[in-house]
């Protein structure tokens, strides 16, 4: 499944900023459902794969998941402490 999304916002994706975005996008939208450690273990294969498909720096997208993770989980009732 991660495959299939990577290869959508991928597909997409109009630059590099714009993957940065969806990334973010849905680390946030998971990060609402499961708590931030799952999402970012999940969802940390895909961020790399992502960034050596596109020949990007892989530690800015790190930043991103983790930081996106973080305020999605802001959203939720029971956010994490």
């Amino acid at each position: 499944m991660l495959k299939y999304v990577g290869h959508l916002l991928s597909w997409k994706s109009k630059g590099d900023c714009d993957l940065l975005c969806c990334v973010c996008l849905v680390s946030a939208l998971a990060s609402t459902l499961f708590t931030n450690d799952i999402t970012c273990i999940v969802l940390i294969e895909f961020v790399l794969k992502l960034a050596r498909l596109h020949k990007l720096l892989a530690k800015l997208f790190l930043h991103a998941l983790a930081s996106s993770s973080n305020i999605g989980s802001s959203v939720t009732p029971i956010d994490n402490p």
